[in-house]
């Protein structure tokens, strides 16, 4: 539709004012966002509702200015977090690096069915905390290796019936 974001299957990295910046209402489905520098690998403003983040990767993003390095949430109302990975990622205040709610708690049950590296009060349905064992994280290779905790953890949702992950690989 028009005046929505919409992003699917891409790869948004080494940014140097960080990843996306979110404004208007859509989704971002099936991305890799990562290493982005001084900005949050996504920022939902204040002006975006109905931002839905699905089976994303969230890695490795740095943002020296506040927090919320992998994700900052500004927007107080349809923001959903499903199915994604979002850890590693460093903020300068050394809290809340992966995730930031600054309108908390409207965004308390935002997230379901996803691996945080730390969740800072966070409480929807199928969290998880901590590593979620890529296969070689320091080389960059953020697939996930077989022992993986995330793997068959997330939401089945209806846009993945068919749809392939960056891979090439059928999502379900």
């Amino acid at each position: 539709p028009a005046n929505s974001f919409q992003s699917s299957n891409n790869i948004i990295c080494f940014n140097a004012n960080g990843g996306v910046h979110w404004e208007i209402p859509g989704y971002m489905r099936n991305c890799l966002i990562m290493g982005n520098q001084q900005g949050p690998g996504i920022w939902i403003n204040v002006s975006s509702t109905n931002a839905l983040i699905s089976g994303c990767t969230i890695v490795s993003n740095y943002y020296g200015a506040s927090y919320g390095a992998g994700i900052r949430m500004q927007s107080p109302s349809g923001t959903i977090i499903s199915s994604c990975i979002i850890c590693s990622n460093t903020a300068s205040y050394g809290v809340y690096n992966d995730v930031y709610d600054n309108v908390s708690p409207a965004n308390i049950n935002a997230i379901i069915y996803s691996c945080l590296g730390t969740n800072p009060g966070f409480t929807g349905a199928g969290i998880i905390t901590g590593n979620p064992g890529f296969v070689d994280f320091a080389g960059g290779n953020y697939r996930l290796a077989a022992n993986s905790p995330c793997i068959n953890t997330g939401s089945n949702e209806d846009w993945m019936t068919g749809a392939v992950d960056l891979d090439g690989r059928p999502r379900i």
